[in-house]
């Protein structure tokens, strides 16, 4: 994994650790989101049965944005449970490839992709005679 900074394209690649406390703080936050997300939802169709009951009491239309809300927060706690798992080293992989190959086909790749003969730098270095 690698770290963005925002108007920074330099990459700062992750230690396990680090991936795990960041994962970990978005979670925390989504999970904080949705407990507000619930009260707001409780407050408001509270409020919505309330002023139902004080305008006449007809058919009881508060149900509609009770059914609709609810629908909505039941997508975002099974999302909450699905986000902690993320994707596999294999999927990442993939998706590299998949990255790579489609920069390569628009010229956008690095200059050669054929491996390069080795330089003088890459050879193993001789003992040195001390004689």
């Amino acid at each position: 994994m690698t770290k963005h900074s925002e108007g920074d394209a330099a990459r700062v690649p992750l230690s396990y650790d680090e991936e795990l406390r960041e994962r970990a703080q978005k979670q925390l936050k989504a999970k904080a989101a949705f407990r507000q997300g619930v009260m707001n939802y409780v407050a408001v169709n509270a409020f919505l049965v309330v002023l139902w009951a004080v305008t006449g009491r007809g058919s009881f239309w508060p149900i509609w944005p009770i059914l609709g809300w609810g629908i909505g927060l039941g997508f975002q706690a099974m999302a909450l449970n699905k986000r902690d798992s993320g994707p596999s080293a294999a999927q990442v992989q993939a998706e590299v490839d998949r990255l790579r190959q489609k920069d390569v086909s628009m010229g956008r790749g690095p200059a050669s992709e054929a491996p390069t003969s080795p330089g003088p730098w890459d050879r193993p270095s001789a003992p040195q005679d001390t004689h």
